[in-house]
């Protein structure tokens, strides 16, 4: 009878700890019933990020010696180091530079628009204030440029010359003075 006695206690025994782990089990089942069980997409978390990115397209100039390189153009705060919005160039010798054909400055763009940026460029003629008829006609090399669209990096317009020019006949006839000036102007024709 002893080990009668023994083997009911044993199994009095494993029905109790039995009887506690279904305790535990319900219990535990039921506090991740609440919450998701561990890993589960009810236990994931989010955070949805949304933000935009303003629009921008520079463009600026630098004078008849300077062209800008490949780290002038990886921001806009690098462009807007790099270049200025205003140059003045001043004939070494006199206006018998321009016949043929005087580089004047260089334009440069960025642009981080999905479109191209267009560039009109007008020139002024030559004139004094010595007096008042006299004009001298100017051409330009290029008289529009564009500023690529982006395309997964920024759209760039690097180191266009911008070339001035006069008749020898134009200059020929024009009253002496040492005040003649003249203005190239750019302006964006296309908007984003």
């Amino acid at each position: 009878m002893h080990k009668g006695t023994a083997l009911k206690r044993m199994n009095k025994m494993k029905k109790k700890t039995i009887a506690i782990l279904l305790v535990l089990v319900i219990g535990m089942a039921g506090v991740f019933a609440a919450n998701g069980a561990p890993g589960s997409a009810a236990e994931a978390k989010k955070i949805n990020l949304n933000t935009n990115i303003s629009a921008f397209a520079a463009f600026g100039l630098t004078d008849f010696e300077t062209t800008l390189v490949a780290s002038d153009f990886i921001s806009l705060s690098a462009f807007n180091t790099a270049t200025v919005d205003e140059v003045t160039f001043t004939t070494v010798d006199d206006m018998y530079d321009f016949v043929g054909g005087t580089p004047v400055g260089y334009l440069h763009g960025i642009n981080n628009n999905i479109i191209d940026i267009d560039l009109g460029i007008a020139i002024t003629p030559f004139t004094t204030v010595d007096d008042a008829g006299a004009s001298i006609p100017l051409t330009l090399n290029i008289t529009e440029a564009t500023i690529l669209a982006t395309d997964g990096t920024l759209g760039t317009l690097q180191n266009q010359q911008i070339i001035v020019s006069a008749t020898a006949a134009d200059i020929d006839l024009a009253p002496a003075s040492e005040n003649y000036e003249a203005t190239v102007t750019i302006t964006v024709t296309t908007e984003a």
